[in-house]
C-alpha cells in the first residue's frame, strides 16, 4: 500500500537539517531515544553499512524479530538511493523511528519518485519495491526540498510492548 507520506508521522526539519520534530500516532512528540538517523556516503559500501546500522539499532531496541525484514528493505532502498543520487557531494539519509510501529526513511537528492513495476522474469533488477510492497504494512515516497524520502512501516510483533523498547540511540554520522 502506498501513501504520499507516513500516515502517523511527520518530520519537520530546518534548512540545515540539524533539528527535527517527530510526531507519533497520537500527535505526541516521539522520544529521542526512539529515533536513530545517519548520513551515508553515496557509494555502494553504504548499503552494507545501512544494513549493519539497522540491525544494531533494532537489536538495541529489543526488536530482533524485525531485523531481517528491516535490513532487507533498507538494503533495497539504500541501493536505489545510491543509484539515484545526482550529486556525489550530497549524502543519503537513513532514519528509523519507533512508535507503536517502526518507520524507516531513506532520502536522496533525486526528486524522481520510485514506481512499483513488474519486471520480466529475466530482468536482474526492478524487484526491490515489490519486496517492500509485500513485507511492509505501508510504504510510500514524498518529494522534499532537496530530493525525496522513500519510507516503509513495519508492524511491531504482538509480544513487544512499547515500554520494552528504547535504547538512547540518537542521530549520528554513518561513518561510525
Amino acid at each position: 500500500m502506498t501513501n504520499p507520506e507516513p500516515a502517523f508521522g511527520v518530520w519537520a526539519a530546518d534548512t540545515a537539517r540539524t533539528k527535527f520534530a517527530v510526531r507519533g500516532t497520537a500527535g505526541h512528540a516521539v522520544s529521542p531515544d526512539r529515533v536513530a538517523c545517519w548520513s551515508l556516503a553515496p557509494r555502494a559500501q553504504s548499503v552494507r553499512q545501512a544494513r549493519n546500522l539497522v540491525r544494531r539499532t533494532l537489536y538495541a531496541w529489543g526488536l530482533e524479530s524485525l531485523a531481517d525484514d528491516a535490513e532487507l528493505l533498507v538494503s533495497e532502498l539504500t541501493t536505489n538511493a545510491v543509484r539515484a543520487i545526482r550529486y556525489v557531494s550530497r549524502t543519503i539519509s537513513l532514519r528509523l523511528v519507533l512508535t507503536d510501529r517502526l518507520l524507516c526513511e531513506v532520502g536522496d537528492d533525486n526528486h524522481a519518485l520510485p514506481l512499483l513495476c513488474h519486471p520480466p522474469p529475466t530482468s536482474e533488477t526492478g524487484r526491490g519495491l515489490d519486496l517492500i510492497d509485500h513485507l511492509a504494512s505501508h510504504w510510500g515516497s514524498t518529494r522534499t526540498d532537496t530530493g525525496k524520502l522513500v519510507w516503509f512501516v513495519l508492524r511491531l510483533p504482538a509480544d513487544v510492548s512499547r515500554s520494552e523498547t528504547g535504547c538512547g540511540v540518537g542521530c549520528e554520522s554513518g561513518d561510525a
